[in-house]
């Protein structure tokens, strides 16, 4: 980054520093409004801050989705998983396992 984008960045940090007790005291009014509304967002904003947000619904999705799937998926080739995937229809009793990519590997 250049010089001046670096400058602008610590100048803007600075600016921010200098404000936050005073925007924290005005975020805590906000909890206490008479608006429900406005009170439930500055209630969500400060535990935003404090505590962090929780994790987006598809990162939990995604990181069961890694911890169930077993390691030796891995090391299989695209036409072994299309096998076993196949092999899986037929012994589920499925008529038909034409919606199974073919070809490849």
């Amino acid at each position: 980054m250049s010089p001046e984008v670096l400058e602008a960045r610590e100048q803007a940090r600075q600016w921010l520093q200098a404000r936050s007790v005073a925007y924290a005291q005005r975020l805590d009014d906000l909890t206490r409004s008479e608006d429900e509304k406005v009170a439930l967002a500055a209630v969500l904003a400060a535990l935003d801050r404090s505590i962090g947000r929780p994790p987006a619904a598809q990162e939990d999705r995604d990181a069961l989705a890694a911890a169930a799937r077993p390691a030796w998926l891995d090391s299989l080739g695209r036409s072994e998983i299309v096998a076993i995937a196949r092999k899986a229809l037929v012994s589920a009793g499925a008529q038909t396992v034409d919606a199974v990519p073919t070809g490849g590997e």
